[in-house]
């Protein structure tokens, strides 16, 4: 839909010939005289285009710094994530497992998963993570998370880019959490994995994995059973 979005303004639809042709249209002759008035003067013309003119430039210049900014930021974590793929330790369940130092919440980019050496000791959180951040591979939420994120560098202005935004990263939880409790995961497990990591950052705006946003609603989506076809 983002996509479309971009693309809706080039499209050209053909609507049925309803509305007369110029040429079927009776002009009527009009007689009436016209009544010259006073032409505006050539200054005022002038300052009113110069005013414009410099406002025009000012918006232009800040929105080309800004975007500049996000773009700036925008390779940066690309960069760095990119730059970490070549400390691949094993592969697990499909997943190239990479350590990282940082004692953040484990992420996932792709078909890699990053995680720091201690959320491998309890072998039950660890699994979990590993179930948590296989979907977020297999259903490929970064290639959303990298659209949204450089569609956002150029319509930063645009205060829905960042709801969509918002809804696309809490979209990803909710069927992240639904898939990783049809695993066989207890719940209530589940859950405390989600709380105990809710004190930690995320690593890159770029990366799928446990995040915090929606927490309590994610929560509460554990309890609900789903809505009937005709509701």
């Amino acid at each position: 839909t983002l996509l479309l979005c971009l693309i809706a303004p080039t499209l050209e639809f053909s609507l049925p010939h309803s509305i007369p042709q110029l040429t079927e249209i009776a002009i009527e002759t009009f007689s009436n005289s016209f009544v010259e008035e006073d032409v505006i003067e050539k200054n005022t013309i002038e300052v009113l285009d110069y005013n414009l003119s410099i406002s025009l430039k000012l918006l232009m210049s800040i929105y080309l710094i800004v975007t500049l900014i996000l773009l700036f930021r925008f390779g940066k974590h690309l960069v760095h994530i990119l730059k970490l793929l070549n400390n691949v330790q094993f592969k697990k369940d499909g997943l190239n497992v990479i350590y990282v130092p940082e004692e953040k919440n484990s992420f996932s980019f792709f078909n890699y998963l990053f995680i720091h050496p201690k959320d491998f000791e309890n072998q039950n959180h660890s699994q979990t993570i590993i179930k948590h951040e296989r979907t977020h591979s297999q259903q490929l939420h970064s290639l959303d998370l990298i659209i949204v994120e450089f569609i956002a560098c150029f319509f930063w202005f645009n205060p829905f880019i960042w709801l969509y935004k918002i809804a696309i990263v809490q979209n990803h939880e909710f069927i992240v959490d639904e898939s990783v409790l049809k695993s066989g995961i207890d719940a209530e497990a589940y859950s405390n994995t989600i709380i105990q990591s809710g004190n930690k950052h995320s690593y890159s705006q770029l990366s799928s994995g446990f995040n915090f946003i929606q927490t309590k609603n994610r929560l509460i989506m554990f309890k609900q059973s789903k809505s009937s076809v005709m509701k």
